[in-house]
């Protein structure tokens, strides 16, 4: 489920430029006084810049197992494309401090994917937006040094723009959606772990563990509920009717609607007590989620199957 990995190194000291050699595409890159900066080319496909006291190695660590980034890495695929990474660098990448981690599945959709967008709500502490003409969405949360991201987007759809031979060689399938979840900077912290190396990205413990902060992510979105028709046979007076009906409308609205909405009343500032905002969203979430009314509308029931699915069988 690993896509790309950011590798680095250094200590200041050490003078890596003699790894050049091992490098495809090899450009020195110098200062206006002709001083040179660092070396850049590839290893397979993974980028590599390196210079005297430093190194680093980035990009889709899947691709560069697999030659495309649509498969799964399980641990043992890791570790032999970090071992490969290694012996194509001739040096020990499982020593090197990883800076950025994403994983990501992709899934094959009954409908066009910006069709499950508007299903997808709000995520507590992040910001959520819609980008590249609407084919992407991407809850957000901090910046990429020190940051994180949930994106859903087309895959198909980028294989096409980007990388075509790819898409030639693999029976790519309509709608493929893509939830990937990003991960930068200061991740032994994020993490907890006394530090994150290359040798980390293949432990069992750490792998499931990163499986496991995917899934819950996802699970903390709010969905797009769908109302149940059958339920009018609760209705006792007017006022479950009005509840009802109201439910009823709600619920054909985008799952950012309610939050939207509280989002303009903040900036006409519609109350004096901020806390009454939260009371809000609250008692509107409570309404449209009674179980006996509503209940997940039939994309959400789609993707959520498939992102379960993914879950099982990487949790083995």
């Amino acid at each position: 489920m690993y896509d790309t990995v950011h590798f680095q190194i250094g200590d200041g000291t050490t003078d890596f430029t003699p790894l050049a050699k091992y490098l495809s595409n090899v450009k020195n890159v110098s200062d206006e006084d002709g001083v040179l900066l660092y070396i850049e080319g590839y290893i397979g496909s993974l980028y590599v810049r390196l210079s005297h006291g430093w190194m680093i190695c980035q990009d889709s660590l899947s691709r560069f197992y697999f030659g495309n980034n649509i498969k799964r890495m399980n641990p043992q695929q890791i570790q032999e494309a970090i071992e490969k990474l290694s012996d194509m660098l001739h040096y020990d990448v499982r020593m090197f401090n990883v800076t950025r981690i994403d994983i990501a599945d992709c899934y094959s959709m009954n409908r066009p994917i910006t069709e499950y967008f508007p299903c997808l709500g709000e995520l507590s502490r992040f910001k959520r937006i819609n980008t590249v003409k609407d084919e992407t969405l991407t809850y957000s949360q901090g910046d990429k040094k020190y940051g994180r991201s949930l994106v859903f987007y087309d895959k198909e759809r980028e294989l096409t723009d980007t990388r075509t031979a790819i898409l030639q060689q693999l029976e790519i399938p309509k709608n493929l959606l893509r939830y990937e979840a990003r991960y930068y900077g200061r991740l032994a912290t994020r993490f907890k772990e006394p530090a994150i190396t290359g040798a980390t990205l293949y432990d069992e413990t750490f792998f499931r563990k990163l499986v496991q902060l995917w899934y819950d992510s996802y699970c903390q979105i709010e969905k797009q509920m769908s109302i149940i028709y059958n339920g009018m046979d609760l209705i006792k007076n007017m006022k479950g009717a009005k509840e009802y009906i109201f439910i009823a409308a709600l619920a054909q609205q985008p799952a950012t609607f309610v939050s939207d909405m509280i989002r303009q009343f903040k900036q006409q500032r519609v109350f004096r007590n901020s806390s009454e905002y939260t009371r809000l969203h609250n008692e509107i979430y409570g309404l449209l989620h009674n179980p006996l009314i509503t209940n997940e509308s039939k994309l959400i029931v789609e993707l959520n199957r498939k992102v379960r699915q993914t879950y099982d069988e990487m949790m083995g």
